[in-house]
């Protein structure tokens, strides 16, 4: 098996991604990231189901923009959230996936901010 350096091209599931935006396997094709879900990376362009995706994976070197779900302050630490999105701990009860580090705040839903990956395959339980 060779080693690839960079994003890689997947085929997108049902409902299509979104650039900015985590995404996870399903069925073998990539589609949003939901708060539960166990993210393989984010996609770095929009495509829609059936079209492929250039997707940068996790562990790589570097930041990420990524997408908010909500308002963040910088340093966070940010997680998992529907639709791809990331957001602060939530103080519902649940499991969630860590993502990283925000290194910007946002003030709402629908920023770009960049992220510094960190600790990514932990979870966090909130009781």
């Amino acid at each position: 098996m060779s080693y690839v350096l960079g994003p890689r091209s997947y085929e997108v599931g049902i409902g299509g991604v979104e650039s900015f935006r985590i995404v996870q396997f399903d069925g073998g094709k990539v589609v949003l990231n939901s708060a539960a879900g166990t993210p393989i990376g984010f996609a770095t362009t929009y495509a829609a189901e059936g079209e492929r995706v250039s997707v940068q994976h996790l562990g790589v070197d570097g930041t990420w923009e990524l997408e908010t779900a909500g308002a963040l302050s910088a340093l966070d630490l940010v997680f998992a959230a529907d639709e791809g999105r990331i957001q602060a701990l939530p103080s519902e009860a649940g499991t969630y996936r860590k993502i990283g580090i925000a290194l910007n705040a946002a003030a709402s839903a629908g920023e770009i901010i960049e992220v510094l990956p960190y600790d990514f395959h932990a979870t966090v339980t909130v009781t």
